[in-house]
């Protein structure tokens, strides 16, 4: 038998939501930090490092130990130059300079101004150097 429109209005539906329900518990309130309150020490670094060379001492050696060719290219804006003088110090290390170079002047000279390189390729070769020299140690 089919409903009528006032008994269809009739009809029970969902239940509705009640407003009894337990109130939602409220989150702590922190005090803001006043003006004149100390800011905490940074956490002491757990690994101290230890350069072999102090930086003005590194960049006398590295002038003396990379060929003028490979650090002025290296230098250059243009990426093809840094990505050709890069091929030039893989191959100077390759050529048996590798064993009796200070590593750590090598790659002082490399993040001077080759971690933040833009270019992949660049950055390739850069890590390819490093990793000649990690052969080492």
């Amino acid at each position: 038998m089919p409903l009528t429109t006032s008994q269809a209005a009739k009809k029970p539906g969902p239940p509705a939501a009640t407003t009894s329900a337990a109130p939602a518990p409220k989150k702590p309130v922190v005090a803001a930090p006043t003006k004149g309150a100390a800011k905490a020490a940074p956490p002491p670094a757990n690994d101290t490092f230890k350069f072999r060379f102090t930086p003005e001492d590194a960049d006398g050696r590295i002038e003396e130990l990379i060929p003028a060719n490979i650090r002025t290219d290296f230098g250059d804006a243009n990426w093809k130059l840094r990505l050709a003088a890069l091929d030039e110090m893989t191959a100077w290390l390759e050529g048996g300079i590798v064993d009796s170079v200070e590593s750590e002047l090598v790659v002082r000279f490399l993040a001077k101004k080759g971690w933040n390189d833009k270019n992949f390729q660049v950055r390739q070769l850069i890590m390819q150097c490093t990793g000649l020299l990690k052969r080492l140690v």
